[in-house]
Formats: structure tokens, sequence, C-alpha cells
């Protein structure tokens, strides 16, 4: 592999602190995994990413998330597993649901978030989803989860 193969993916990545998720900030599929273009072909960037660093994956291996964030690239987040272990991993942990972990944009910034989950029980979904102008389903989704995509780009 050519070495600036590496500086051109690394420059496509939103690189923050070392335990925090790395987002892709290129091309997607369906707006959920990143993409990147080597060797003439599509291919998924956080499984370039591992490959990156960790080399090859033995046969069957899939590259798995331990943060379920799709777009997410950071080595430390990667690891080899099967759809099976992918899966059981998935209901061990705290399922993040698809709509907050990065398929679409974040409609709110973090301050905005921040209100509107102080204003649960204060005022109906229904109401807040005017006053911001999202959906009740956009106000249920922030009171009923740990986290949600920002338009800043991460969780808050």
């Amino acid at each position: 592999m050519k070495e600036d193969t590496g500086i051109r993916f690394w420059r496509k990545v939103g690189i923050r602190g070392p335990d925090d998720c790395w987002n892709w900030k290129a091309s997607t599929s369906n707006g959920r995994y990143g993409k990147f273009k080597f060797n003439g072909k599509l291919v998924s960037a956080h499984r370039f990413a591992y490959q990156l660093i960790y080399g090859d994956l033995k046969d069957n291996m899939q590259v798995q998330h331990h943060c379920d964030n799709n777009k997410c690239v950071n080595p430390r987040h990667l690891y080899q597993g099967t759809q099976s272990d992918n899966m059981r991993d998935r209901q061990q942990r705290t399922y993040i649901p698809p709509e907050v972990s990065g398929y679409g944009k974040g409609k709110l910034y973090e301050g905005e978030i921040w209100l509107v989950r102080k204003l649960k029980g204060k005022f109906s979904s229904r109401f807040v989803g005017k006053m911001f102008k999202v959906s009740q389903r956009t106000i249920l989704t922030i009171w009923n989860s740990k986290v949600h995509l920002c338009k800043e780009n991460y969780y808050a």
C-alpha cells in the first residue's frame, strides 16, 4: 500500500480524542457506513481503518464497532468478530437506535437538545416539536434516548 493512501484516508476522518468516535466525513453508503476508494474499488471505511492498523482479517470475520456508531473509524472502537458476535454484543450493550447513531444528520444543536430534555414533563412532545420545528417523533426520541446526534456531528 502506498504511504499516501493512509494519509488520504485519515484526511477524511474527524479525529478527536483517543477514546472518542472518529466519524467518517466523506462518502457513505445510504448515509450509514463510510466508503473509501482503494485500488479502484469502494471499500468500507471502518474495515479499511482496521486493516491499516491491525492488518488483514481472519476468514469469515467482519469488522465491528464497540461503539455502535457505523460512521466511526477509530481503531480503538473496532474489532474482528462474526455476525453472531455482533448480534450478541448489541444485545448486551445499550442499543442506540438507527435514527440516533448517525444514519441521518442531526436536526438540533447540542444546546437545543439539552433544552428539549429540560422541557420533558413540562410540555407535550407535540408542542415542543413545534417550538423547535422538528417532528414529535424527534422530540420523543430525544426524551427516551441517553444520546442523540446533534448538528455539531457528535452525540449529546
